[in-house]
C-alpha cells in the first residue's frame, strides 16, 4: 500500500547506512574536494549492495507487496493468553537473572536516575555511572577485570528484552485487553533499565526503534507518523544524554542536543574517513580477514580481545584526547581496513544478496504472535550490519534463535501442563459420596 512505512531489512539497513556513514563523508568532500576516495568507495559499495539486492530479490521470487500483505494479515496463535503470559514471565525471569550477573546486582542506571532532579548530586552520580559502564563494557579488555560474559549477556539483554516487549505489544494488539497494555508499559520500563543498565544510549534507542518496527508490521504507519516517532526518539536521546560521561560538563540543553546529533551523524563516519586515510599512508596494514577473525574470537566465551581495532584507531588519530576508549567505525570502515576498496565493494554485494534472501524468507512466514517478534528482531539486526559487523549479526541471530526457541518451549510446556491437568481430572474416580442428588421426600400437608 502506498504512503505507508513498513520495516523491512533493506530499508532498515539503508537508513542506518545513510545516517551513520554519509553525513561525515559529504562533509569531508565539502571541506576537502580532493579527498574523494571515501565518497567514491562508499557510493560504489552502496550501489553494488542495492544492485545485488534487486537481482537476488527478483530471482528468489520476491514481491514488493509481501510486506503489506504480512502487515494486513491477522495475528494467529494456537496458544491461549495465559500461555503467552506464562512464556513472557519465564523470559523475564531469565533476563533479570542474567542482568543480575552482568551488573552484579540491580542495574546501576537506577541509582543515577534517582539524582536526575537533584543537580547538586548529578555530576558525581553520572561520573560513577560512567566508571561502571567502563567496567562492564571494557573492564575485561583494558583493566584486567574478570570476564563474566559481558559481551554475550549484553547482546542477550538487547535481544531478549526487545523480544519480550514486542511479544506483549503483539498480544495487546490482538486482544485489546488493558492487562496486556499494562504489561507492555511495565516490560518497557524494565527493558530500558536493563538494556541501558550502565547508561549506554544506543541500546535504549534501538529498543525504541524495534517497538516502532513491530508496530509497522501490524498497523499502517504513515510517513507523518514516522516523522513523529523519530522526533520522539531524538528528544529521548537528548534527555538521556547526561547519562553519558561525555556530557557531564555540558552547559545547556541546546549544546547537549548539538553534541548528541554530532555523535549520531558524524561519529562513526569520521572514523571511516580516518581508516581510509591510514590505509592509504600505510599506518594501517590490510588485515585480509584478521580483523573479522578477531571479532569472531572476541565473541566466544572467555576469549579476551587483545587486538581491539577500535582502540588502535583512537591511538592513531592525532585529534584523540583519550587512549582508553574506542573509535568505532561502521562496517564499511572495518571492511576497508580488512580487505581494501575492492574487497569492500564485493562484500557489500554479498550483503545485498543475503539481505534479499532474508527479506523474502521473512515475509513468507505465517503471521503468528511469536513470528512478529522474530521478524522484528531479525529486521533490527540489520542496524548492526551497518554500524557493527557481520559477526555481530551472526551472534545476534544465534541468540535470537535461542530466545525464539525458548518462547516456543515455554508455550508448549504451558499447553502440555494444561492438557495433563485435564487428563488427570478425567482419570480421578468419582467419590463414593458423590452420587446423584436425591430430591428430598415431599411430606403430604395433612401429615405435617
Amino acid at each position: 500500500m502506498r504512503g505507508a512505512f513498513i520495516a523491512a531489512p533493506v530499508i532498515v539497513f539503508g537508513l542506518s547506512e545513510i545516517r551513520a556513514g554519509w553525513p561525515a563523508t559529504i562533509a569531508e568532500v565539502a571541506q576537502n574536494p580532493y579527498n574523494l576516495k571515501p565518497a567514491i568507495v562508499m557510493s560504489m559499495s552502496f550501489l553494488t549492495f542495492m544492485t545485488c539486492f534487486i537481482l537476488f530479490f527478483k530471482c528468489l521470487g520476491g514481491s514488493s507487496a509481501r510486506p503489506a500483505q504480512f502487515r494486513e494479515a491477522p495475528v494467529e496463535s494456537p496458544y491461549s493468553d495465559r500461555a503467552h503470559r506464562f512464556s513472557i514471565l519465564a523470559q523475564v525471569a531469565v533476563l533479570v537473572a542474567a542482568g543480575t550477573v552482568l551488573y552484579q546486582g540491580a542495574p546501576p542506571i537506577l541509582d543515577a536516575l534517582r539524582t536526575f532532579f537533584s543537580p547538586d548530586q548529578q555530576t558525581d552520580a553520572f561520573v560513577e555511572l560512567s566508571r561502571q559502564r567502563q567496567s562492564v563494557t571494557k573492564g575485561h579488555v583494558f583493566e584486567g577485570d574478570q570476564w563474566r560474559g559481558q559481551g554475550l549477556i549484553s547482546v542477550l539483554m538487547r535481544v531478549g528484552w526487545t523480544y519480550a516487549v514486542v511479544s506483549a505489544i503483539v498480544m495487546y494488539r490482538r486482544t485489546r485487553q488493558r492487562t496486556w497494555l499494562l504489561t507492555c508499559v511495565v516490560l518497557g520500563l524494565l527493558a530500558m533499565s536493563y538494556v541501558g543498565g550502565v547508561g549506554e544510549r544506543s541500546p535504549m534507542v534501538t529498543v525504541l526503534l524495534s517497538i516502532f518496527f513491530a508496530i509497522s508490521l501490524m498497523s499502517r504507519v504513515r510517513f507523518r507518523h514516522v516523522s513523529v516517532a523519530f522526533a520522539i526518539i531524538a528528544v529521548f536521546t537528548v534527555i538521556i544524554a547526561p547519562l553519558s560521561g561525555r556530557y557531564t560538563n555540558v552547559g545547556s540543553t541546546t549544546e547537549s542536543a548539538l553534541k548528541t546529533a554530532q555523535r549520531a551523524f558524524f561519529g562513526n563516519g569520521t572514523n571511516n574517513i580516518w581508516i581510509v586515510y591510514f590505509v592509504d599512508n600505510g599506518a594501517i596494514d590490510l588485515g585480509w580477514g584478521q580483523l573479522h577473525q578477531d571479532k569472531l574470537a572476541s565473541a566466544l566465551p572467555g576469549v579476551k580481545d587483545d587486538s581491539n581495532f577500535a582502540n588502535q584507531l583512537i591511538r592513531l588519530r592525532p585529534d584523540s584526547t583519550s587512549q582508553v576508549g574506542n573509535a568505532s567505525p561502521t562496517y564499511f570502515g572495518l571492511l576497508f581496513a580488512d580487505f581494501g576498496p575492492i574487497g569492500t565493494i564485493v562484500a557489500y554485494g554479498a550483503m545485498g544478496a543475503v539481505t534479499a534472501l532474508v527479506q523474502v524468507g521473512l515475509f513468507r512466514r505465517r503471521k503468528r504472535a511469536a513470528d512478529v517478534a522474530l521478524v522484528t528482531g531479525i529486521t533490527t539486526a540489520f542496524i548492526y550490519l551497518s554500524v557493527g559487523t557481520s559477526v555481530a549479526v551472526v551472534v545476534i541471530g544465534i541468540i535470537l534463535a535461542g530466545v525464539y526457541g525458548c518462547d516456543r518451549l515455554f508455550l508448549t510446556l504451558h499447553g502440555r501442563r494444561r492438557d495433563l491437568g485435564h487428563r488427570l481430572v478425567g482419570r480421578i474416580p468419582p467419590s463414593p459420596l458423590a452420587g446423584e442428588r436425591v430430591a428430598p421426600e415431599r411430606v403430604p400437608a395433612g401429615r405435617a
